[in-house]
């Protein structure tokens, strides 16, 4: 009976991993290799929602977390800040 509540016990703690921000480190980490891919300078907020499994609004969060901003001329496009310097006109 012992290796029943060795395995819930297992069962539990990886639950609780998950849940405890190791998908928010998956999506942050998806996120910015979506950023960095040279073949794109700034990425549509639908595209990385998607590619992340996440709402937009959690996309955004996230975003600005990694140090990323929209486009100003396009709201719903976003690219890190190191990539897409603010304009100073």
């Amino acid at each position: 009976m012992g290796w029943i509540k060795d395995i819930s016990d297992s069962t539990l703690s990886w639950w609780r991993e998950i849940s405890s921000g190791s998908l928010e480190r998956s999506q942050k980490a998806r996120l910015l290799a979506m950023l960095e891919d040279e073949r794109f300078t700034w990425r549509k907020l639908d595209t990385l929602a998607s590619g992340i499994g996440a709402t937009p609004e959690e996309t955004r969060k996230l975003l600005v977390q990694l140090k990323a901003r929209p486009q100003e001329t396009d709201p719903d496009k976003w690219g890190l800040i190191s990539r897409n310097p603010v304009s100073r006109t």
